[in-house]
């Protein structure tokens, strides 16, 4: 199943039902196949013919071509329209009222935010008008859960949009506000989408973070659409890769034409209110950048916690298997591994307590990656190469498991075997950047496997139960070392006599690349 939505995005269709269905089955009769149209005008009118003519749609006399989405009323005499439904209420077969505020995750994993209503610039406020009351109550939920946003929708323009924009005098003469402005400022939509009465615009994107000290992230595209029969460029289509699947390169790709961010630094008051529910509210987190230490959901995987003294793996501990320790730098060791698939399978492990890589300080990351290198030459003197990877889930003490296999094995059939054995048991793995550290690529405190090989990063975010030998089970799989029976660790542990054998062969044919070793000659 393609993971790519076709999405039309239309302005105000004030009641303009037959029009804007006709020009919809235009569009699909040319074999164009979209997922979804949503509407961040005013869906309904005031006028009569606009009553008879929804009734003609409501009634099953006429039918709706493709699932429409529509946000609520901007004035009070179409507040009828709405009697009595509900978030998520299909007031029609295939018209959806998302709801006044709210998030929604389509079916394709499609995240999208709405905003209904205009700004009534006090504290009170009613189903066709907000407050900035109101927007501090719809963010905080959705800031404190760094909830990703590929779709924004507002009835509103956000206010100063159009700094750094080149010069429109259409768009110019917006006013917008600042309610508006802020949600776009800490949801960091990859698209926001208005509605602008008689004129098309799409500003030049503009970035989320700031060059050379933040990482980049999605940029923003803005897009007011006009009236349903307009002239003007009134639907809008574009294919767009939801931010749950796509990679990070992907997402945080940056047009030639982006420019700086327009809207101030905002600052969220952090006054308690009771967290804003609608029927499709939805606050689960994939991998962007975050912007708030998260906090831990019921159904989210939980990290061990234990203490250093018990823990089998920080080197200083009564616990540690001291026999199976080959070398020791200064802030990272190795040993081998318990249950080895093959000779010289071994861990890289911080001397520390730290529970995985995310968690490693500078200089514990920069001898982890000196340790890398050193294997890395160590095993292309036996024709082989390193695949490492880690399981940050039910594990207290980062352990980098180090896997030697043959040159004969292509890094590409390592990526195929990590990909369809992941998809066999439900665990997404995508190709992230060689140069992105993992710190940068998860956000703190969350669950991950994480593979490494040649060139190639390979992520799964966690987010609820895990293999926990999936990484044995893939590099013992039949697309690599053919070892199926030696996927359990439990299964493959040898006397203690043949653990330190092992310990002190590897040892010895590693000396030659062990740099702590150089370190201490020259002593």
């Amino acid at each position: 199943m393609s993971k790519t939505s076709r999405i039309l995005v239309c302005g105000d269709v004030n009641g303009k039902f037959d029009q804007l269905y006709k020009r919809i089955r235009s569009i699909l009769s040319k074999g164009q196949q979209f997922d979804s149209l949503f509407v961040v005008g005013e869906f309904f009118s005031p006028f009569a013919e606009t009553l008879s003519a929804w009734e003609s749609y409501a009634s099953g006399e006429k039918q709706v071509p493709i699932a429409t989405y529509i946000l609520g009323p901007k004035s009070e005499n179409l507040s009828k329209f709405y009697e009595n439904a509900k978030d998520g209420t299909e007031l029609c077969p295939n018209v959806i009222f998302m709801g006044i505020r709210g998030v929604i995750t389509l079916a394709g994993g499609l995240r999208v935010a709405y905003f209904s209503g205009t700004d009534c610039g006090s504290v009170k406020s009613s189903d066709h008008t907000y407050s900035l009351q109101d927007v501090h109550k719809y963010l905080r939920p959705l800031v404190s859960s760094d909830t990703n946003i590929d779709i924004l929708l507002t009835s509103d323009w956000p206010a100063g949009i159009m700094k750094y924009a080149a010069t429109n005098k259409k768009a110019g003469s917006m006013a917008g506000t600042s309610g508006i402005a802020q949600i776009a400022h800490f949801l960091k939509p990859r698209y926001h989408f208005t509605a602008s009465k008689d004129f098309f615009y799409e500003r030049a994107p503009f970035r989320n973070h700031v060059i050379l000290t933040e990482k980049p992230i999605q940029a923003s595209r803005f897009i007011s659409l006009p009236n349903v029969g307009s002239k003007e460029k009134n639907i809008y289509a574009f294919s767009i890769t939801p931010m749950v699947y796509a990679s990070i390169a992907e997402v945080s790709k940056q047009p030639d034409d982006t420019t700086e961010n327009p809207y101030p630094a905002f600052d969220l008051p952090r006054e308690e209110e009771k967290s804003f529910q609608g029927f499709f509210y939805d606050q689960k987190t994939s991998h962007d950048e975050p912007r708030k230490k998260k906090q831990r959901r019921d159904n989210a995987p939980r990290l061990q916690q234990i203490s250093q003294d018990d823990c089998w793996f920080c080197l200083q501990s009564p616990k540690v298997a001291k026999h199976l320790v080959c070398s020791v730098g200064d802030t990272c060791y190795i040993a081998m591994a318990k249950g080895a698939i093959v000779p010289h399978h071994c861990l890289l492990l911080p001397i520390g307590h730290h529970r995985n890589m995310s968690d490693l300080e500078l200089d514990t990351r920069i001898e982890l990656a000196k340790y890398k290198e050193a294997l890395n030459r160590f095993f292309a003197s036996k024709e082989m190469y390193a695949v490492y990877f880690e399981r940050n889930y039910k594990c207290s003490h980062m352990q980098l498991q180090v896997v030697p296999i043959s040159n004969k094995i292509s890094e590409k059939e390592v990526q195929s075997a990590f990909a369809d054995y992941g998809a066999s048991v439900g665990v997404k793995l995508e190709v992230i950047p060689r140069n992105t550290d993992i710190s940068q690529a998860v956000p703190q405190g969350q669950a991950y496997f994480f593979a490494e090989f040649g060139n190639t990063k390979m992520l799964a975010r966690i987010k609820g139960d895990f293999p926990i030998n999936f990484g044995r089970e893939v590099v013992c799989c039949s697309d690599i070392l053919d070892m199926c029976e030696r996927s359990d660790w439990k299964h493959c542990t040898v006397a203690e006599t043949d653990e330190t054998e092992m310990t002190k062969s590897f040892r010895d044919d590693f000396k030659t690349f062990d740099f702590t070793l150089d370190d201490d000659d020259d002593e």
